[in-house]
């Protein structure tokens, strides 16, 4: 995730924050995600005047989404970054989980793992300091299968990356 998706998504994350507004907002941008991708040839479009957009944007949000989400989406549109906006959920998403107490760990993995595997797993992040051993309750696996990788796994948590995959131990070897 690039600088920009990640302080856009604590800018809001910390002005939705302060309004006690957080889940409010991340339902406004779940639910209008999917329409900015489905419209992108006009939201996404280069040659449409951003102002355009904006009032189109405003129009279809008037009344249905919190003021502070369509504020940060006209700043969005109107500079153009409406594109990052699925990884800006993401990481404001994760935001709201850790406000929680939440920890989500991101495994890249070539299968389907079972529940003994995330145990397992969840016991050794921890010990190897992906996240406090006391709060191994409260981690989740987002699972992404990632063929790729032919044996191992990727955990990604708090902006930590532990490479544990096969691609990455050949990889080494062939330096």
């Amino acid at each position: 995730m690039s600088a920009p998706e990640r302080e856009l998504a604590q800018a809001l994350f910390q002005a939705a924050q302060s309004r006690g507004r957080l889940a409010s907002v991340s339902e406004d941008l779940a639910a209008v995600t999917p329409l900015l991708l489905r419209e992108s040839r006009f939201f996404l479009n280069p040659g449409v005047p951003a102002a355009r957009q904006t009032e189109a944007l405003s129009a279809c949000l008037s009344g249905q989404a919190d003021p502070l989400t369509v504020q940060f989406l006209n700043l969005l549109c109107a500079r153009r970054l409406l594109r990052l906006l699925p990884r800006i959920l993401a990481r404001y998403d994760a935001l709201c989980a850790e406000a929680a107490g939440e920890i989500t760990v991101r495994l890249r993995i070539p299968y389907a793992p079972g529940p003994a595997l995330l145990n397992q797993l969840r016991d050794a992040l921890a010990d190897w300091g992906m996240y406090p051993p006391e709060r191994r309750d409260r981690v989740s696996f987002d699972i992404v299968i990632d063929l790729d990788l032919i044996g191992g796994f990727m955990a990604e948590c708090n902006g930590r990356v532990l490479d544990a995959s096969l691609k990455y131990r050949l990889f080494l070897l062939n330096k």
